[in-house]
């Protein structure tokens, strides 16, 4: 499998015309918002377009790739932060009536998110960069998931999905993953033929799950490791195949000395 090292540019969405914390209230790009966009096609070519479900975002998506010819693809995890309580109350109102509220989350906001708000962890979590084993895949090697981090800048929000069986499908060696040192946010294990990507249990393929797993464990990981499974070939079987993940998994971390 011949994997291209994939380059990307982050745009923002246009004016709403909105004076608030909007996150994941669904409003549209305003007459400038508009605008904007169309600015900042000008000299700028790509060959695919990765956008946001919200229509601030998806709709101008869309008429750019139906203009250039270009896959698209929406994802609903690409929306912005929930701002609970504040969504919608215009910034004086809030500077006003919860100011050291206001304040304390500006000064740091994984620490003192806004009432009712979504907990960085849940954003961390949901913008997990994943490395994928496909052709069209935005990140599909370990420098490209590097680079997509750096270039979002938000290291706290922002951080990597090291999907074990995925990293040996695009031929990464263990020792790669020491780029990542500081950026994991999440790990999948299971295993694959080498071919096709595939959520065996650990010991029905040939991928050297505890060379990445070390690897893993030498950048400081300290977190959650989860198996992830494809359904059993035999439906009735599926305890069994997942107890038989289950200890695969546990064998291999209690060797590595990485499990409590």
């Amino acid at each position: 499998m011949t994997m291209i090292d994939t380059g990307f540019d982050l745009l923002r969405h246009g004016d709403t015309g909105q004076r608030s914390y909007r996150g994941q209230l669904d409003d549209a790009l305003s007459p400038l918002g508009w605008t904007q966009m169309h600015e900042a096609m000008v000299g700028r070519e790509w060959d695919r377009i990765v956008s946001s479900s919200m229509q601030r975002c998806a709709a101008f998506a869309r008429e750019l790739a139906d203009a250039r010819g270009l896959p698209l693809a929406t994802d609903p995890r690409l929306a912005e932060y929930h701002f609970g309580d504040w969504q919608g109350v215009p910034i004086e109102q809030l500077a006003d009536e919860q100011g050291d509220a206001l304040a304390a989350f500006w000064r740091d906001p994984v620490a003192h998110p806004p009432p009712g708000g979504e907990t960085f962890h849940a954003f961390a979590t949901r913008l997990c960069a994943a490395l994928e084993p496909f052709k069209l895949s935005l990140i599909n090697s370990v420098g490209t998931m590097r680079r997509f981090i750096d270039d979002v800048g938000l290291p706290a929000t922002v951080r990597a999905n090291c999907d074990i069986s995925h990293l040996h499908l695009v031929r990464a060696e263990p020792g790669e993953v020491a780029a990542l040192k500081g950026l994991i946010e999440h790990v999948h294990l299971s295993d694959c033929d080498g071919q096709v990507h595939g959520d065996l249990p650990p010991g029905r393929g040939v991928t050297p799950i505890a060379s990445y797993l070390e690897a893993i464990r030498d950048t400081g990981y300290d977190g959650v490791v989860s198996i992830e499974l494809e359904y059993s070939p035999v439906p009735d079987q599926i305890e069994a195949w997942v107890a038989e993940a289950y200890d695969e998994t546990d064998q291999i971390m209690q060797a590595l000395d990485c499990r409590d």
